[in-house]
């Protein structure tokens, strides 16, 4: 059985994840799980859940919740779970990078990882792999691109691939030239997914398929030209291989994340998921059409930064998420989303084989230069 901690376990993910567990408790069990500050959601987890452990890292937050006589633990538990053996696997589904130690730690602690956030594979995926390659630990994506890509790369030879390619819907702007106009409001309206706001504005201006394609050279150590994404509107093909012989193999199933969260968390095995089946004679029809490279400029500005290395990645990454907040706030146009991005990767100077106070640093200043260029715009 799987001893879990969940960070993160009031965003989508979580919960999501709390519905796996709750549907194969003879394969998994809760024993943590944390956020970052009171919620409703996260008093109603616990009272259902009955965590060993719940941890809260906002020290208002944890006062709240223990004058309602509940234990509640600050952050420092989580790198004391981590070192324990009281759980075996971490589901990493908060955004940000504020907790990247527990990552290095848990890959230290040779514990199974499975993450949802792009911005730590992209920003410290060089430093990830010279871990997990030092202590021989495994780390799984949560992500329907990712899962696909591992399915159908799974102990396969490297210098048998041609490309992968990543499957995007295209979001709610597919086909449509002028992007001038567009408001926070039609951005946050994605056709498939129900997902947080800043990743619905990231699928919307293919900046999460940018970050994808990031995330694949990261965790497949493939290198860019064999990248590729596809617009792919049904979303039933997740992602695709194509090998040395011309074959592919593409995953397959309908959009749910409690898919390849499940497969993440039970990988090797395969049982039974709360995910319908795919009914393909009632789909009928998958259609596939290449992207919009100049309306959408986010796929070729994620592949510069994977080709100039170094800090660009973390550069963009924290440079997309600053422009992306303006964004909503009305402060900023749609397309000056990658405008601003843009200028930033040119501005700035990289780092050559960064350490993590220098991945760090190049976060901060592209924020702050983000946010700058934003002021001076709004």
């Amino acid at each position: 059985m799987k001893k879990i901690l969940l960070i993160g376990s009031t965003g989508s993910i979580g919960q999501a994840t709390i519905e796996v567990v709750k549907h194969l408790p003879q394969e998994l069990k809760l024993v943590a799980i944390c956020a970052r500050s009171y919620s409703e959601t996260l008093l109603n987890q616990i009272k259902e859940l009955e965590p060993v452990y719940t941890i809260v890292t906002d020290p208002t937050g944890q006062k709240r919740l223990q004058a309602e006589g509940l234990d509640i633990r600050d952050s420092g538990m989580l790198l004391e779970l981590v070192r324990s053996d009281r759980i075996d696997t971490i589901v990493f589904a908060k955004s940000g990078i504020e907790l990247v130690e527990v990552i290095f730690e848990a890959i230290k602690q040779k514990k199974r990882i499975c993450l949802a956030t792009k911005e730590i594979i992209v920003g410290f995926g060089e430093l990830i792999n010279r871990e997990l390659d030092r202590h021989q630990a495994e780390l799984l994506p949560i992500d329907s691109e990712h899962v696909a890509l591992h399915q159908c790369l799974d102990r396969r030879r490297l210098s048998d691939i041609k490309r992968v390619i990543l499957t995007a819907s295209g979001g709610p702007f597919f086909g449509r030239r002028d992007l001038s106009q567009v408001t926070p409001k039609e951005a946050l309206k994605h056709p498939v997914w129900s997902m947080g706001k800043k990743i619905t504005i990231d699928s919307a201006t293919l900046f999460n398929k940018g970050l994808e394609m990031i995330e694949a050279h990261f965790l497949y150590r493939l290198p860019p030209e064999k990248i590729e994404v596809i617009i792919h509107p049904q979303s039933i093909v997740h992602s695709l291989v194509e090998f040395t012989d011309n074959s592919i193999l593409a995953q397959l199933s309908n959009p749910d994340m409690r898919l390849p969260i499940q497969y993440a968390l039970l990988y090797p095995e395969r049982v039974r998921s709360l995910v319908e089946p795919i009914d393909l004679a009632r789909i009928k029809t998958l259609t596939f059409h290449q992207p919009d490279y100049e309306s959408f400029p986010a796929l070729n500005l994620a592949r510069k930064a994977i080709v100039e290395g170094g800090t660009m990645p973390a550069v963009l990454v924290s440079a997309d998420e600053t422009a992306v907040d303006f964004f909503i706030r009305g402060k900023i146009t749609f397309v000056q989303i990658a405008e601003v991005i843009r200028k930033t990767l040119a501005i700035h100077k990289k780092i050559e084989d960064p350490d993590l106070d220098d991945i760090r640093s190049a976060m901060d200043w592209a924020k702050g230069f983000v946010r700058e260029e934003c002021s001076s715009l709004s």
